[in-house]
């Protein structure tokens, strides 16, 4: 603010300033020049930039401008009335004059008429003599392109790091993550649930075998296994091999002890049958249990 004063002071004993700055606030700190003659920039749009701009009146014709190209993205927002609109579009202002004491000041929002690129546009080179025009024939011009080395260019690090908008980004960035981090602490190993500790019990596998089973039509297959550990129940106290033919097996067991033979005969014979149904694989399976448990009453 200190040289922003002292720069108009000069201007007020006579100078002419010419103040370009088409950079936005939010990458750097606020030209306060702009700010002390109250004068705001603001963006066109986010994508689209004014190509071309127009004399708003008839005051840059020593040389004629008649239309510059300006390439400018910004444009001004004067908090005075006491402004000359120099150049702009039909809705958009560009580039301004304000008389400061005996001094008077430019105000441009377009910076490229006044680079290298842009001076070999013979538009913007009339533009530049017209603005050039006051100052007397012995005056000296000075040119204060501080961005050429004693300031970085604007990048969004930087704006991040050094203006209030990027720190309040980055403490907001920072609440939110320890808010994240804090409400999804846990204060010990979780608990797991009943139903991923407890284990199956062995009726709950039976039945699930017997559903599959009854499901897929297999009771010719439960008939044969329950034919082969019915043998072999019968078998083991005696010592008879549960291999041999159901005749030879019978015979042999009836010579060992006194059994129903007719009775024993029926129920291997049913239970080798092929296509049984549910009724008979559970009326057979009863009978042999039957025939079991008399056995062992024995």
């Amino acid at each position: 603010p200190e040289e922003a004063r002292s720069t108009l002071d000069w201007v007020e004993q006579g100078g002419t300033l010419i103040l370009v700055d088409d950079t936005s606030p939010v990458l750097g700190a606020s030209n306060a020049l702009l700010h002390e003659i109250n004068m705001q920039s603001a963006v066109y749009t986010g994508t689209v930039v004014i190509e071309h701009a127009a004399p708003l009146q008839p005051a840059l014709d020593q040389p004629l401008v008649r239309s510059p190209q300006v390439r400018a993205g910004r444009f001004l927002i004067p908090q005075r009335d006491d402004y000359a609109a120099l150049l702009g579009t039909s809705d958009q202002l560009l580039v301004a004059g304000v008389q400061h004491g005996n001094g008077y000041i430019y105000v441009s929002a377009a910076g490229y008429p006044f680079t290298n690129a842009g001076l070999r546009d013979p538009e913007n080179a009339r533009l530049v003599l017209n603005m050039l025009r006051r100052i007397p024939r012995s005056g000296t011009i000075t040119f204060d392109e501080y961005h050429h080395g004693y300031v970085r260019p604007p990048t969004p690090t930087v704006a991040v790091t050094s203006s209030p908008w990027g720190w309040a980004g980055l403490y907001t960035i920072l609440v939110v993550a320890l808010y994240l981090v804090l409400s999804g602490r846990r204060f010990g190993q979780p608990i797991p649930l009943r139903e991923e500790t407890q284990r199956r019990s062995s009726a709950e596998y039976v039945e699930s075998m017997a559903d599959l089973m009854q499901r897929s039509g297999k009771r010719a297959y439960i008939l044969r296994h329950y034919h082969q550990q019915f043998k072999r129940r019968l078998a083991r106290p005696y010592g008879i091999s549960p291999q041999t033919e159901d005749a030879e097996f019978v015979a042999e067991l009836v010579r060992i002890r006194p059994i129903d033979e007719p009775a024993l005969q029926n129920v291997l014979r049913r239970l080798r049958a092929n296509q049984p149904t549910e009724a008979q694989l559970v009326a057979a399976i009863a009978d042999a249990d039957h025939i079991l448990a008399e056995i062992q009453r024995r």
